[in-house]
């Protein structure tokens, strides 16, 4: 079986986390950045309507495991975002994606993008969506000495929830979950949509002997890729899903 249509050529070096294209302003103000996408976005209408995202090299949808965490943050406090504690927990935030940038490979790390949920009327909550080849790169990150993650936890521990400010740390909330999804366990499906989530990740691939970095967006208007079962693998992809009368999702524009 063929390699899948990539949608872009790999770069020469490996791109920031989409974390960074988002104005940080959104934790103070419900709005889209989209000039942000408008050239990647104009590349994909123009090129294929529907994309899915799979890993740069393989011939077999879903074919490889992948780790997610979800990490959020929200303040309850009256002075919302503008309190101390809130300012801190995103300088940490940008910075923990900063170090998975930096060492992307050392930790298995491949990307992250960012979100706000606004189901409350105030105290919006910010998560950011992270991606891990492997638990283990995941779980080194997390617990590395020394390491961003762990000053962040530190500074949560002591001195936000230290016992003299304990009543005070209970305006702030924190979480994060988990996800350890195997092989053929996953899919993806984008329509005229920007790149985000695991459609937003990078993997290091050889290209003539340079190292190169890739997205894993592959054209999915058509064959294996056209269905959910598909794209897990499960099927060959003719079992086309409807909603009502018509496709879920067309071919090429």
């Amino acid at each position: 079986m063929a390699a899948f249509t990539p949608i872009f050529a790999p770069s020469g070096s490996r791109p920031r986390s989409q974390f960074f294209t988002a104005v940080k302003a959104n934790f103070i103000r419900d709005a889209f950045p989209l000039q942000t996408w408008v050239a990647i976005g104009a590349l994909l209408q123009s090129a294929v309507e529907v994309v899915s995202a799979q890993i740069p090299g393989s011939t077999a949808p879903a074919h490889n495991p992948v780790v997610v965490i979800k990490l959020a943050a929200r303040s309850n406090h009256p002075l919302g975002v503008f309190h101390p504690h809130m300012r801190k927990i995103s300088t940490f935030f940008r910075d923990m994606i900063k170090d998975l940038d930096e060492h992307s490979e050392q930790y298995d790390y491949l990307g992250a993008c960012s979100y706000l949920a606004n189901e409350r009327a105030t105290a919006n909550e910010v998560m950011i969506l992270a991606y891990f080849r492997t638990y283990e790169g995941l779980h080194k990150w997390t617990h590395e000495q020394g390491g961003v993650h762990r000053e962040a936890w530190s500074y949560w521990n002591n001195d936000i929830m230290g016992r003299s400010k304990a009543k005070e740390g209970r305006l702030f909330s924190v979480m994060h979950e988990v996800y350890q999804v195997p092989a053929r366990k996953w899919e993806s499906i984008f329509v005229n949509y920007h790149p985000t989530g695991l459609g937003a990740t990078t993997y290091k691939i050889g290209v003539e002997g340079q190292t190169k970095w890739a997205s894993p967006l592959v054209d999915a208007s058509r064959g294996l890729l056209g269905s959910s079962k598909g794209r897990m693998a499960l099927s060959e992809g003719n079992d086309h899903e409807t909603f009502g009368d018509g496709p879920l999702v067309s071919g090429k524009v």
